[in-house]
């Protein structure tokens, strides 16, 4: 299971996620008065994957969220659709605490996290060179949103 919790705990939103073998969320993902927008970029050279989520405040009112204090965004990739298949690599197969962490979300003013991986890591040595597709993953809450960022041709 990937993401069955109830999302509305987040500044009172009525939305709620059913349990599913996993929900792929296509972007940008609004809640409520928060938008989230995903991406991932080559950088360091290509040597490096590095996956933000970008969090706006769309409401007229400060809100808060919590998030994941550590692992608070990963990376998945997939060979193939996101919406099929199981990830080739999963950045939640690192040791991630449960711990949270609050963030005051002002109207219009975004936040931003993310998380950076080898790109030899993640093929490691069972990938071939080839494109494939990525999501990111954000801890919300007690909530994980996986918003697909795109195709990439990663390669050691």
């Amino acid at each position: 299971m990937r993401i069955f919790w109830t999302i509305g705990a987040i500044v009172g939103i009525s939305v709620s996620l059913r349990p599913v073998e996993r929900h792929v969320l296509q972007p940008p993902v609004q809640f409520g008065q928060l938008r989230f927008e995903a991406r991932s970029e080559a950088i360091a050279g290509g040597s490096v994957l590095r996956t933000t989520v970008r969090i706006v405040n769309r409401g007229r009112d400060s809100t808060w969220i919590e998030l994941g204090a550590d692992c608070t965004v990963v990376t998945r990739v997939y060979k193939g659709d996101v919406m099929r298949k199981e990830p080739v690599w999963d950045g939640l197969g690192r040791i991630c605490f449960s711990m949270s962490r609050a963030f005051k979300l002002l109207p219009n003013r975004p936040i931003e996290v993310s998380r950076a991986d080898t790109i030899a890591r993640i093929l490691g040595d069972s990938l071939a060179a080839g494109t494939y597709d990525l999501s990111a993953v954000l801890r919300v809450q007690r909530a994980q949103l996986e918003i697909p960022t795109g195709s990439m041709f990663l390669r050691r």
